[in-house]
């Protein structure tokens, strides 16, 4: 099954994500619940081949054919470099926010990575992605590692994922030498790798929010705001007639 059902308030149900093989039921590295994902495609995303010769093509055939071409030129060198048995990447910056770290450069990770002797590309799905054959147990070994530079944060909560995380003993040895391969060539030769804004300040902008509604005047007020457009003293009702002294 792909889902669970979970009591809710009275006769209601909760439906969630189902839990099960062929892992265990909880996390090796944070020990939280494990659930259940997919269905995700395992096998490789693109023919080599044809991407390749659509590369070549684009390349010879210049911007002045394709407006667009610095972009789909960076694109398609991201997939010919990108691991085509591997089926799915991590995010930098969610394994950096899982333990409460900045991001450290992006060829740090990689170089770590190809020196443990595992490979390593990046996603044409998303910038700052990772793409590799190790094991999740190596991939955190090396975050722990960079915390370990870091400094551990101080917002960290006891018993919480990022303690359980860094509570583990690295047992990987992880180096940050400088890989040859830790650049991709598509960045060494600063192609257009991924989307780019059109323009300025192009983007989502402020979350729409409803004009406040203008408040009626209280009675006094709005009696005198007609009387007032009619040409009539609103408290002439008020005033007190004059009459002559005796």
């Amino acid at each position: 099954p792909v889902g669970v059902t979970v009591p809710g308030k009275g006769a209601n149900v909760k439906y969630r994500a189902a839990r099960g093989p062929p892992v265990d039921q909880a996390c090796a590295s944070c020990g939280s619940a494990q659930e259940l994902g997919g269905p995700c495609w395992l096998g490789p995303l693109h023919n080599r081949a044809f991407v390749q010769r659509m590369y070549d093509s684009v390349s010879a055939a210049g911007a002045g054919v394709y407006g667009t071409q610095p972009r789909m030129r960076g694109m398609l060198k991201v997939i010919l470099e990108e691991l085509s048995d591997v089926p799915l990447h991590y995010s930098l910056s969610k394994l950096c926010t899982a333990v409460r770290m900045s991001c450290p450069p992006l060829v740090k990770v990689n170089s770590a990575l190809l020196n443990a002797g595992y490979r390593v590309s990046g996603s044409h799905t998303a910038q700052g992605s990772i793409k590799t054959d190790a094991p999740p147990a190596v991939v955190w070994d090396i975050v722990r590692t960079l915390v370990a530079e870091a400094g551990r944060s101080s917002r960290i909560q006891p018993e919480s994922p990022a303690d359980r995380i860094l509570a583990k003993d690295i047992t990987t040895p992880v180096s940050f030498d400088m890989h040859k391969d830790a650049n991709p060539e598509s960045r060494r030769i600063s192609l257009v790798r991924y989307q780019i804004n059109p323009e300025k300040n192009w983007g989502p902008k402020a979350r729409h929010t409803e004009a406040p509604k203008k408040q009626p005047p209280p009675p006094a007020a709005a009696k005198r705001d007609a009387a007032t457009d009619a040409g009539i003293d609103a408290d002439a009702d008020n005033k007190k007639p004059k009459t002559d002294d005796a």
